[in-house]
Formats: structure tokens, C-alpha cells, sequence
């Protein structure tokens, strides 16, 4: 997910003023909070800008632009193919700033790896039709549309991969355990997000976390990412959090919620070794929205390397077929 042109900044939010209890009016408006690319005007030039890269792509790329209908959502969607038959498609899930145009240069960094890539912009966002309301509303529309992509291209769950990041990876999280549930198991990638969304308002908005829970819990946002990741066969799933991430933090972090549940000190240091990122000493920058692969953890693996390594995992995977009679 690497090169993150996010719009947003250091807050998660879009204002911390309006997430007040007063604010908490609808949770359409809490929907605005959470989700601020709802807003966001894609200029002229950025327009231009994402039409002369695909212009680019050459021969080797073919794209295929269409609209979805999920429930009563218009979902815009854009899909990379290769010359040659994809092994898997990688579904990209973007940050709370962002749109799927933002990050062109990666999807079609990821064809490469022999993946068709699929971008969409969330409801309500750019040429995406539909209301957002509450967390699930997001996730729904999301099932909705993995679903949409497996039956399209009559492929198993198992060869989609949710390549996520920062809100993305929260509502890839959600979905992926309830395709899972349906027996649908996709591969989950979460990129740098939150475990607990009450730990993050309390963390950036200073409201205690009990304060932030009944909030989040009236208006229809109370997502806890972390507990359904945890129901997720670990096969299935993979995470990277940066160090003292300007977002997210590290007490609402994915990490921090493994590191919890971790049994032994070996298993911990395992988790830290392989999945903490951080930038190199003599290098500074936005450790939330940077690309992947400007972070190492401590073995030296960007987050890019870690991704490219899963994307291998899920297409050595033989899932176990379970027979019924």
C-alpha cells in the first residue's frame, strides 16, 4: 500500500472540536468524522494527473473501469489486470483520506507480482454513490463488494488478498471475519491500523475511554478491529504497525492488542521483530502515510518485503477442504 497520499494529517479524525458528546448527534455526522475523503473535492489537476498515469501503463497492464451495485450503494471501482492469468486478485482497502486513485503507482507495482488489483472508493466517496451512517455500513458495503469480485471473476475466496491500510485495515478486519464466517476465506494484509476505536478517541481527544465507548456505541462506531482480527485463522492474516505511529499510536495499535494477547516473552519479541516498523535513524517522515517500503523491522524487512512475502504465503497455501455428507 506503500506510497499513501493521504489527505489527512496527524489525527485520525477529521476534527477532534466536533467529536464532542454535544456532536454526537447522528451518526451520519460521525460518518463525516471518521471518514473525511466523504468530502473531499478531487481537483482538476488531479484528475488529469490520474488519466495521464494510466495513459502509462503500457502494454503489459489492461484496465477495466466499472460501477457495482452493493444494497443500495453505487460502488466505482477500477481493476489492473496482466497480460498473463493473475494467481490471485488483491483488493485494496484505503485510508479515511484517501481514494483508490491516490495510490495508482502501487496497484500497478502489485500487478507485477502476478495479481489482477482492484481499487474502490468506500460510499459516498468521489464517484461512489451510497450513505454512510454507521460502522457497519462500511463493512457491509465492503463484504458486498469482495463478494462481487469473487463471482465476477468465478474465483475462490481464498485467491482474494485485502491489501489494507490505516481505516482500511479496521474495516478490512471486520469483513474479513465475516466472509469467514460465511466460509468465504480471504486473505487479510492489515497496514498500520487500530485495534480498539474507544482506545484511539481517548488517546487523541482525551476523553476517558468509557466516556468514548458509550459515544461511539450510540451513534452506531464502536469497532473493536482487534478482537475480530484474533478470530482470523493466523494463515490467513498478517499486520504491520509503525513505531510511535502519529496516527494511530501504540496503545490502539494492532500490535499492542497481539502483544496482549501473546503467552510467552518469545512469542512477543516475535511479534515486535517482524511486524514493528520504523524508519531508518537518519530519516524522517510521516510513519502513518509513508510507503511501505521506506519502514524495516528489525531484520530489515520493508513493509513492501512483508507483503510481497505474504502474497508468496497465499499462493503456496493449500486451504483444508472440509467434506460434508
Amino acid at each position: 500500500m506503500g506510497g499513501s497520499n493521504s489527505k489527512s494529517s496527524g489525527s485520525f479524525f477529521s476534527s477532534s472540536d466536533d467529536f464532542s458528546t454535544s456532536g454526537l448527534i447522528s451518526g451520519q455526522r460521525v460518518g463525516g468524522l471518521v471518514l473525511p475523503s466523504q468530502t473531499r473535492q478531487v481537483s482538476y489537476d488531479e484528475s488529469i494527473g490520474h488519466l495521464e498515469f494510466t495513459q502509462r501503463l503500457g502494454e503489459g497492464i489492461s484496465i477495466e473501469i466499472e460501477t457495482v451495485r452493493v444494497g443500495s450503494n453505487r460502488i466505482a471501482c477500477e481493476t489492473f489486470m496482466p497480460s498473463n492469468n493473475a494467481k490471485k486478485i488483491i483488493i485494496y482497502l484505503v485510508g479515511n483520506g484517501q481514494i483508490y486513485q491516490d495510490l495508482y503507482e502501487d496497484m500497478a507495482a502489485d500487478v507485477n507480482l502476478d495479481c489482477a488489483v482492484v481499487g474502490f472508493n468506500y460510499p459516498n466517496v468521489d464517484k461512489s454513490l451510497g450513505k454512510v451512517d454507521c460502522w457497519n455500513s462500511l463493512v457491509t458495503s465492503v463484504v458486498g463488494f469482495v463478494e462481487h469480485v469473487i463471482d465476477k471473476h468465478e474465483v475462490r475466496p481464498c485467491d482474494i488478498i485485502l491489501k489494507t491500510h490505516s481505516i482500511g485495515g479496521a474495516i478490512g478486519t471486520y469483513a474479513a471475519e465475516r466472509l469467514h464466517a460465511k466460509n468465504k476465506d480471504v486473505f487479510l494484509f492489515n497496514g498500520r491500523s487500530l485495534a480498539d476505536i474507544n482506545k484511539l478517541i481517548s488517546q487523541q481527544m482525551g476523553f476517558n475511554e468509557s466516556l468514548a465507548s458509550t459515544a461511539t456505541s450510540l451513534t452506531g462506531w464502536n469497532a473493536q478491529p482487534g478482537e475480530k482480527f484474533n478470530t482470523i485463522p493466523e494463515e490467513y492474516r498478517r499486520f504491520v504497525t509503525a513505531k510511535d505511529d502519529p496516527v494511530i499510536g501504540n496503545n490502539a495499535s494492532i500490535l499492542e492488542d497481539q502483544l496482549k494477547r501473546a503467552k510467552t516473552d518469545v512469542e512477543k519479541q516475535f511479534l515486535k521483530d517482524h511486524y514493528l516498523l520504523d524508519l531508518p535513524p537518519n530519516q524522517r517522515g510521516d510513519k502513518h502515510n509513508c510507503p511501505l517500503s521506506s519502514l524495516k523491522n528489525s531484520l530489515g524487512q520493508t513493509g513492501e518485503d512483508i507483503f510481497k512475502e505474504f502474497v508468496l504465503h497465499t499462493m503456496e497455501y493449500k486451504p483444508t477442504i472440509a467434506l460434508t455428507f
